[in-house]
């Protein structure tokens, strides 16, 4: 087992880095696959692949205030729900050649910002600052988190140790 020290944006990266490599940005699903990604990492306990069966698509619900609900072949989500999903298929879609694309299209981020202070997404989370960036990285601590974190990994070396019982027995 090998513990790690690092903080909760570093490791927030790491796993949208993880999910660009893993999706297929030509391919127009890849937005359900991020917000499934997404919400998988929200809420872990509940089996997405379940909801996600034959979905065609994700939209905000005025009527939820937290939560998601299924109807027929889409998706509800509560509108603070919504608009982080957005901003995770803002951030997987930045490096790509069409960057900025998400379930509302593509944005800048000056939309982005526009469409989460309308939503009331900004005042909710008490983000009031004025410059662009500064609330994008006020974003970034909302939905990733700040502080440190201890990342545990088990490590499997059981076929490793066979090979090296096999290299000693051989010079033996």
């Amino acid at each position: 087992m090998l513990e790690l020290k690092s903080d909760r944006r570093s490791a927030y990266f790491d796993w949208l880095d993880t999910l660009r490599i893993s999706l297929d940005l030509n391919d127009p699903s890849w937005l359900l696959d991020a917000t499934r990604a997404y919400l998988e990492r929200k809420e872990p306990k509940q089996d997405w692949t379940a909801v996600f069966e034959d979905l065609r698509a994700v939209r905000p619900s005025s009527r939820l205030e937290e939560g998601w609900q299924r109807d027929g072949a889409r998706l509800f989500l509560a509108p603070p729900l919504y608009n982080e999903s957005l901003l995770v298929q803002y951030l997987v879609s930045r490096s790509h050649e069409h960057g900025g694309r998400t379930l509302e299209g593509r944005l800048t981020l000056i939309e982005l910002i526009r469409r989460m202070r309308k939503g009331g997404y900004l005042t909710a989370h008490n983000i009031s600052a004025t410059d662009q960036f500064e609330i994008f990285e006020k974003l970034l601590d909302e939905i990733a988190g700040s502080g440190q974190l201890k990342l545990y990994y088990i490590v499997d070396r059981r076929e490793f140790l066979d090979k090296v019982k096999s290299v000693y027995a051989s010079y033996a």
